[in-house]
């Protein structure tokens, strides 16, 4: 008894704080903008971490071409 009071006290909350509004409706130039703003941020966000990447590979490939080019030399001697 108590725990069915317990539940029902608590459904009771939850539907009092449901939410009652209208679900909003968007025209395409809204879903334009929006999308347009999303997909801006994210790729400058990518073509940061790019960049990034970018750099610490170039780094290991450099090192890997130029041990390879510097053995290459000694083995001609």
């Amino acid at each position: 008894m108590i725990k069915t009071g317990i539940l029902l006290l608590a459904l009771t909350g939850l539907v009092a704080c449901a939410k009652t509004e209208q679900a909003r409706t968007y025209s395409k130039d809204e879903v334009k903008r929006i999308v347009d703003s999303t997909i801006l941020s994210k790729a400058n966000a990518d073509s940061i971490q790019n960049a990034r990447d970018f750099e610490i590979r170039k780094a290991i490939e450099i090192r890997s071409r130029m041990d390879s080019i510097q053995k290459a030399k000694k083995e001609k001697k």
